[in-house]
């Protein structure tokens, strides 16, 4: 009567050692059940670290759009400028036109933010 190794109470790394280091032609059963063992560990750890993802609200998103945009305007308006990639900076001083259509597209962009959150909020 040979001597049969009980696997599951091995831990993973004593698993990859035995599989390192098992005559996998004398004893192939032993080779799958380690396998099989493994195979186990790995799509318990899978389940251990699957996250559910929140999504978050509409009330959430067009609150915090709301928050981000007016906030970048408030910037615009306190620094006096706008960075552009790849242009000059747009400054109250040097484009005053282009500044303030910059401010308004933002002022106008929070406040489809925020109608669309009270429209949310309140329905």
């Amino acid at each position: 009567m040979a001597f049969e190794p009980n696997y599951s109470k091995y831990t993973v790394s004593e698993l990859y050692d035995v599989l390192d280091n098992i005559d996998g032609d004398k004893f192939p059963e032993r080779l799958e059940k380690i396998n099989s063992e493994l195979q186990s560990r790995v799509v318990e750890d899978e389940k251990d670290y699957e996250r559910p993802i929140k999504k978050m609200s509409p009330i959430k998103k067009n609150a915090l759009g709301f928050f981000l945009l007016f906030s970048i305007m408030l910037s615009i308006l306190y620094a006096e400028y706008v960075p552009m990639r790849g242009l000059d900076w747009i400054t109250q001083q040097a484009h005053p036109k282009l500044y303030w259509v910059s401010v308004l597209i933002f002022g106008i962009w929070s406040c489809y933010y925020a109608k669309k959150y009270m429209d949310v909020k309140y329905t």
